[in-house]
């Protein structure tokens, strides 16, 4: 999911003409909530 994320971003960054870091901060990545891991 996350190769498709940062080719969203990459397009997106050139359609706004900016550079891909300011996309990432713009728009946090959060990983998936299915993915919990419980250290106990």
């Amino acid at each position: 999911m996350y190769n498709f994320r940062l080719s969203f971003i990459e397009r997106l960054c050139k359609y706004l003409n900016c550079r891909p870091k300011d996309i990432i901060e713009f728009i946090p990545y959060e990983p998936d909530e299915d993915n919990d891991y419980d250290i106990s």
